[in-house]
């Protein structure tokens, strides 16, 4: 469970403050922090991040995914695709429900049946 913080009309933020004012987790915020170009301070043995330059930063990042005319047809021909293997699933489950097999004499799987192998025998013996 996450701690609620209140960050109101404050300029300089821990890093746990830091990473709830970015919406990341402490963890993945003191993991990137120094790849986005963040500079800690040092004020008295803490280690304080400046609001403005975190506000600046997610300002700066690059836009959530904006779709092409590519991106919707390969969406879209990704979604034909699982309705044809959709199609193909029910279309082998039917012909097994009507008695039928899969495939000739060589399917991989024609050995396949649901019985036992050997009998079942309980290896507890039954109690009092």
């Amino acid at each position: 469970m996450s701690k609620e913080f209140n960050l109101a009309g404050k300029d300089w933020f821990t890093e746990q403050e830091a990473a709830f004012y970015c919406c990341v987790s402490a963890s993945q915020f003191a993991h990137h922090y120094e790849e986005l170009g963040i500079t800690p301070r040092r004020f008295m043995g803490r280690k304080l991040y400046s609001r403005e330059e975190l506000s600046a930063i997610i300002s700066r990042s690059n836009p959530w995914h904006t779709r092409t005319a590519a991106d919707r047809q390969s969406l879209l021909d990704a979604i034909e695709r699982g309705r044809k293997e959709a199609n193909a699933a029910a279309r082998h489950a039917k012909k097994l429900a009507q008695g039928g097999t899969i495939g000739g004499p060589s399917a991989p799987y024609r050995n396949l049946t649901a019985e036992r192998l050997r009998p079942y025998k309980p290896r507890k013996k039954a109690g009092p």
